[in-house]
C-alpha cells in the first residue's frame, strides 16, 4: 500500500490525474484497501487536473471506516471551487464543522470566495 500511495502522490504532484486514478483502481485488483492517504492523493490529483467531479465522486465513495480529515475537506472544497459548485462547498464545510475538523486557511479562503459569489 505504501508504494501505491507514494506513486499516486508523485502522479498528483505531476498533475497526472489519469495515472493516479488508474493506480488507485488497481489497488483493488491486488486486494489492497485504499487508505485515507490513497483517497486524498487521488482526489487531489483529479482536482489539480480539473477533474473536479471525479475528485468529489472519490470523496463520496470513501468508506465509513476511513475518517475524513482536513486534507479531504480542503481538496473537496477546492474541487467545488473549480466546478463553481458553491452550494456543495458550503455543504462540505458544514460536514467538516460537524465532524469538528479544522480546515485551516485554505478551506476558509475557498468558502469565503463562494460566499462572495453567492451574494
Amino acid at each position: 500500500e505504501v508504494s501505491y500511495n507514494a506513486t499516486i502522490s508523485a502522479f498528483e504532484k505531476g498533475r497526472r490525474w489519469e495515472e493516479a486514478l488508474s493506480l488507485f483502481a488497481d489497488m483493488a485488483t491486488h486486494k489492497l484497501r485504499p487508505s485515507l492517504v490513497s483517497y486524498n492523493s487521488t482526489m487531489s490529483a483529479c482536482e489539480k487536473g480539473l477533474q473536479w467531479q471525479r475528485s468529489l465522486m472519490l470523496a463520496a465513495a470513501m468508506p465509513r471506516g476511513i475518517r475524513r480529515d482536513a486534507v479531504t475537506y480542503n481538496v473537496s472544497i477546492s474541487a467545488c471551487e473549480k466546478g463553481l459548485a458553491w452550494e456543495l462547498a458550503l455543504e462540505i464545510l458544514k460536514e467538516a464543522r460537524s465532524s469538528k475538523t479544522t480546515l485551516g486557511d485554505l478551506g476558509a479562503a475557498g468558502v469565503a470566495t463562494f460566499t462572495e459569489i453567492g451574494r
